[in-house]
Formats: C-alpha cells, structure tokens, sequence
C-alpha cells in the first residue's frame, strides 16, 4: 500500500548522470511560493518579449513565446529552477565540486533529463496527495448522493466490474483509510446553516478522532477537507432534491 506521508527531515534523490542531491521536504505552502515565484519570472518575460517586438527590436535571446507550448514549458523550467534553488542543500557527482548557489543549481538543473527526473521524484508525494484528494471526494460526492453508497450497492444485481462507482474511487494509501474512517466516525458532527444546508462536519472534533488514532495530522487535514467538500456537494443536492 502506497503512503502519502512527506518525509520530516532533509533526504537524498539520485539523479542522473551519478548526481545526488540532498533536499529539503517539500510542503505546500513552499509548492505555492515556487509557482508563484515562477508565474511572476514568466509574466516579467512575457512583458520583455512584448516591449521588444513592439520596438521592432531582436528578442536577443529571450524565448518566443507565440510558439505553440513555449509558455508552458517555460513556466514548467522556471517551476523546477525555483523548487530546486529553495530546497537543495547539498550535492555530489559534479565536477569541481561546485558550490550549491542559485545559479549553479539553475545550470545542473538545465541539463537533460536532470531537472525533469528531480522534478518527478521531488514532488511525488505532493501528486499521490493531490490524487488521494480527488479519490475521496469523488467517493464522497458519490456515496453521500440520493441512493449512492450502501443504498446503490444494495440495489445493484448486476456485475458492476470497473464501471461500479465504489471501485472507481477506490481508496488507496492507508492516510486515505484513515481520513474515511475518521469520516464515518463524526457523521454525527456536522455543522448546519440556518437553512440546514450541510457545511461538512466539524473539523476540530475530526482531527482530535484523527490525532487519537495516530494519523499524520497535516495529511488528514487535506484529506478530510477534501472529502468535506464531495459530502456537501452530494448531501445540499439530497436537500434541494
């Protein structure tokens, strides 16, 4: 069983050409403040690009950007320049041993298919997390619904195979079987407007059933917010239904 819990200490990646790297965790927030460092370098290009061909000036270097799929890509470059510029503190493999400095990273970075293969492994867990997120809202909006869950299965005669809606939002990792679990548990805590729409159920009394049960509290939060969100969907539709 796969597991989305982020290591809490600085740790090795090997990547090609004999090169190791040891990085800090990735978190959400520092995700965020790479893209959003990497969105602001691009629009600042963006800008550079413009004012040159207005000018009926050479772009001198700069990328064009009119081509198809440049502006992702760019972005993507800038993305994993920024992510391992913040997090990569130490490094062997390279000639001369040279020292870890923004523009030296930027230059390993820059080599096929090194900043690729980082970016993969660097980030993996923030995209098995992203995954667990849709896979339990989706099972929440589903099971949650007039007639999902127990009710759907009960009625079903037929060999649902992979078109069943269980078995197509399958949980996975065992953060995700803990965040469900906890869910069934505080079904009894939810909060209401006054109107009795559902505004999900307490979050405060899920993380203490979590911490009480020793799940890793930051995966949890996600998680259970996530599976929030698929539970008002599906229980405000019931209501208005």
């Amino acid at each position: 069983m796969i597991s989305l819990k982020q290591p809490t200490e600085p740790y090795e990646l090997d990547l090609p050409y004999g090169i190791s790297v040891t990085v800090t965790p990735l978190t959400t927030a520092s995700m965020a403040a790479a893209q959003a460092s990497a969105r602001r370098r691009l629009e600042s290009l963006e800008t550079q690009v413009k004012e040159r061909k207005e000018s009926g000036l050479p772009l001198d270097g700069l990328p064009d950007l009119s081509l198809e799929g440049e502006r992702d890509g760019l972005f993507q470059d800038l993305l994993i320049k920024e992510l391992a510029v913040r997090h990569i503190r130490e490094w062997s493999g390279i000639e001369d041993n040279p020292e870890v400095t923004p523009e030296n990273v930027s230059a390993v970075m820059s080599l096929y298919p090194v900043g690729e293969w980082f970016f993969q492994e660097f980030t993996l867990k923030q995209v098995l997390l992203t995954a667990a997120k849709k896979r339990i809202r989706a099972l929440c909006r589903w099971y949650f619904q007039p007639g999902g869950g127990p009710q759907y299965c009960e009625g079903c005669e037929a060999n649902c195979g992979q078109a069943c809606p269980r078995r197509k939002h399958a949980l996975i990792s065992e953060e995700e079987h803990q965040a469900w679990d906890v869910l069934q548990t505080c079904q009894g805590q939810l909060r209401m407007t006054p109107s009795g729409h559902v505004l999900g159920v307490d979050l405060g009394v899920a993380l203490k059933v979590a911490q009480a049960r020793g799940a890793n509290l930051s995966i949890a939060s996600e998680l259970l917010q996530a599976a929030g969100a698929g539970m008002i969907e599906a229980m405000n539709t019931r209501e208005d239904s």
